[in-house]
């Protein structure tokens, strides 16, 4: 039983840093695209 409740919080660990990972990138290239067209004025 502890080693399955390890296993599922190991996972939902990855999983989560998995989408804050994702939503990091897409914040960085949206803050990117928005210093690109301020700046192209």
């Amino acid at each position: 039983m502890y080693n399955y409740l390890n296993k599922l919080y190991y996972n939902t660990f990855i999983f989560n840093y998995r989408i804050i990972c994702l939503t990091l990138k897409e914040a960085i290239f949206i803050h990117k695209q928005i210093i690109y067209k301020n700046t192209k004025k």
